[in-house]
């Protein structure tokens, strides 16, 4: 029989009722003191009446996002989407059948306990494609392509899973879709706030001419703002990116249509729009500049490309990735080697953390440093991070033993692992591999999504 007061108390003489949580300590921990004459009974007193919280991962742990119930690989291709705050949750997509998902669809897993949840199941010729996702886990952005009839078509839109609810966001003053195709592109760390891509023409009082341009909504207010025309009728690259509290939107713009982007911070309480890839005396990159990620604060924007004249003696031929830091207005090199040369091959899809620390990017170059002495000698794609406090950069795409992971083995030179993306607090990276010694329970055929804690 359970009993109704306990003798494990937290104040000399205290009498407490039983199945009372016990408080920790600012050092993490508690405090017992036995309130009767006999022997204190921890056991009984806790031992089947508390369930604890599921456990974070450990440090420098790398553990398999795109799992079934049992542990074991998905089969087809998933790709990751986003990565809560603290790493547990991470939205991705998969061609796998699930339960409720015998097409595959969007997905978020629960690294703490192993359970994957459907957000949206794809169908014949409806695809979904998380985004991005709330600290909390709790809200994803979704793009859906719909690829039946005789037009295709996308739009955006963010799900509460909490809720259960759908909130579009390619809607009319009147909350009537838009009558063009629309891709969502970042989500705020609290959710208030979705930026997407459109070349609807009637989503704001600003008529538009058919042009793909940025908007942001306002999930709370309800209200659609225009921050700018990002490309031509060929469309825009619908990679961008938003600090936590909204106030900064960072995207790629094109409008030559000649596919050479130009990234710009977009600012809403200053309601300024600034270049980014550009040098230090400010004139743009001479080719194009993509995947911008920028800080909660808007002071640096990471990005990757293939402009020769963003920083002098760029010789490599290859996409870099840069740092740009806006209130000063000098952009320099992130992937260098230890010995301050260029990295030798391409280096793309940066992702910065919120307090503007650290990055991640793929690169397959063979010469960047790493955090022990194995680095890349085959040149396979592989995920990498740099502290930009401390110039270190990190090889994190690796086996229990700090081996690169190993990639196709029908291709030993080209995909690895690839598409990093850091979690806003910086404490956790997701990407795509093709690895099968990273993780347990993975093989060379589907492509899986991964998950690494950073701290």
């Amino acid at each position: 029989m359970r009993s109704s007061a306990s003798n494990l108390n937290f104040v000399k003489a205290q009498t407490v009722p039983n199945l009372v949580i016990a408080p920790v300590g600012a050092n993490g921990k508690v405090a017992l003191y036995n309130g009767s004459a006999g022997t204190v009974q921890l056991i009984g007193d806790v031992s089947g009446w508390f369930t604890g919280a599921p456990a974070a991962l450990a440090v420098g742990f790398t553990t398999l996002v795109s799992a079934q119930d049992d542990g074991m690989e998905l089969p087809g291709y998933s790709q990751p989407g986003a990565v809560s705050s603290g790493g547990r949750y991470v939205a991705f997509s998969s061609s796998a059948a699930l339960p409720g998902a015998p097409q595959g669809g969007a997905f978020r897993r629960d690294t703490a306990n192993g359970v994957t949840t459907l957000i949206a199941a794809d169908d014949i010729g409806v695809f979904f494609s998380p985004v991005g996702i709330t600290a909390d886990g709790n809200h994803v952005l979704v793009s859906t392509y719909n690829d039946l009839g005789s037009d295709s078509y996308f739009s955006a839109a963010v799900r509460d899973l909490a809720a259960g609810t759908t909130h579009l966001l390619n809607v009319t003053a009147d909350n009537v879709e838009g009558d063009g195709t629309s891709e969502a592109m970042a989500l705020s760390a609290d959710g208030r706030y979705a930026v997407f891509t459109s070349n609807s023409t009637n989503l704001t009082p600003v008529s538009t001419d058919g042009s793909w341009y940025i908007y942001q909504r306002d999930l709370q207010l309800g209200t659609t703002a225009l921050i700018g025309k990002c490309g031509t009728v060929n469309g825009c690259w619908p990679w961008g990116d938003v600090s936590s509290d909204g106030r900064f939107v960072v995207y790629a713009e094109d409008l030559a249509g000649t596919y050479v982007q130009q990234v710009k911070l977009w600012d809403r309480a200053a309601g300024t729009t600034v270049l980014v890839s550009a040098t230090t005396s400010g004139t743009p990159g001479n080719d194009q500049s993509l995947s911008p990620s920028v800080s909660d604060d808007g002071s640096l924007v990471a990005f990757f490309s293939t402009a020769t004249n963003l920083v002098a003696n760029d010789t490599n031929g290859e996409s870099d990735v840069f740092v740009r830091n806006v209130a000063k207005g000098i952009t320099t090199l992130v992937t260098r080697a230890p010995s301050g040369q260029q990295a030798n091959g391409a280096s793309q899809d940066a992702t910065i953390s919120g307090d503007g620390v650290y990055i991640v990017f793929a690169s397959n170059s063979t010469n960047l440093p790493t955090s022990g002495p194995i680095t890349n000698p085959v040149g396979r794609d592989e995920v990498y991070g740099r502290n930009l406090a401390t110039g270190v950069t990190t090889l994190l795409s690796t086996d229990p033993n700090g081996a690169p992971g190993n990639g196709d083995a029908d291709s030993p030179v080209g995909f690895g692992s690839w598409s990093p993306i850091l979690s806003r607090d910086g404490s956790a990276v997701t990407y795509s591999s093709n690895a099968n010694n990273i993780v347990p329970n993975t093989s060379f055929g589907p492509t899986n999504v991964l998950m690494r804690r950073l701290k």
